[in-house]
């Protein structure tokens, strides 16, 4: 596997680019993202070569689908306390709870 990341001036991974071999033959799969003003995740978008059939089902985990949008919930010191996937625009998925003491 060959991987190559793209940043931005602040050092987020805005570009990833995934080259393997899948039975003898070449797949590139690339996700682009973009931040918040915090710098956590705000959408992801995926593509790949040849073209793979999104959702992609993860074993042990949640499927990968081609777009996806993130909230997130902070405190009152700006830390990230709760992030949610937005599922078709409208119902929210919680992903992660931070408790901070």
């Amino acid at each position: 596997m060959l991987y190559k990341y793209e940043y931005d001036a602040l050092g987020n991974i805005i570009r990833k680019e995934k080259t393997s071999v899948i039975k003898g033959k070449l797949q590139l799969d690339i996700e682009e993202l973009t931040y918040g003003q915090y710098c956590n995740i705000l959408t992801i978008s995926r593509s790949s070569s040849p073209e793979r059939k999104y959702p992609i089902i993860m074993i042990g985990g949640r499927s990968l689908s081609q777009f996806e949008t993130f909230e997130h919930e902070y405190n009152e010191d700006y830390l990230q306390t709760k992030k949610y996937l937005v599922v078709s625009g409208k119902m929210k998925r919680l992903l992660v709870v931070r408790e901070i003491k």
